[in-house]
């Protein structure tokens, strides 16, 4: 639709706006090239089956690892207690020593409990650090047993007592 403004100058609605009173025509698209409009093209399938392939691979993925192929008991075990892994027992025998850092104190390095594990007929020790030459780790058979944590933390004389003691290990 053509008309004219209030100057005079003839002016062009639907699309067409003027430069400098010169129309100036309006953008085409190509809609063929994008997905939203017409059918798909060969370029946007090959991106969309990509997009699949990318997605299920990161899916899977992170499926895989998120699967803990390490086993523990989920409370802990207290001195004396047994836990049973394919087969394999591994039993919380006791705290040999405990020379870790008190909580309320500042100490020049962290210290070391020794825990002692019965696995089998063997005899096993881990210890709560991985420093000075101890290791959280040992292996039983074909397995890896792991120390997480040994609470109560000294703390204002704890623990008193054997009894006082939670073990948390991971069997991978």
């Amino acid at each position: 639709m053509i008309f004219k403004d209030g100057e005079g100058k003839t002016r062009r609605s639907k699309g067409v706006s003027y430069l400098y009173g010169v129309p100036k025509e309006p953008l085409k698209r190509d809609r063929s090239q994008t997905a939203a409009y017409g059918p798909p093209t060969n370029q946007s399938n090959q991106y969309n089956n990509t997009m699949k392939h990318v997605l299920s691979f990161c899916f899977f993925g992170l499926l895989i690892l998120s699967c803990d192929k390490s086993q523990s008991p989920p409370d802990g075990l207290e001195v004396g207690q047994t836990f049973t892994v394919n087969d394999t027992r591994i039993t919380f025998s006791q705290v040999e020593n405990d020379s870790r850092c008190p909580c309320e104190a500042d100490c020049i390095w962290e210290g070391v409990a020794t825990v002692r594990l019965l696995a089998g007929s063997d005899t096993l020790r881990v210890y709560t650090t991985d420093n000075g030459g101890f290791s959280k780790t040992t292996t039983f058979e074909d397995k890896t047993i792991r120390l997480v944590s040994l609470l109560p933390e000294p703390c204002n004389g704890q623990p008193d007592s054997q009894d006082d003691y939670r073990l948390k290990i991971a069997v991978e």
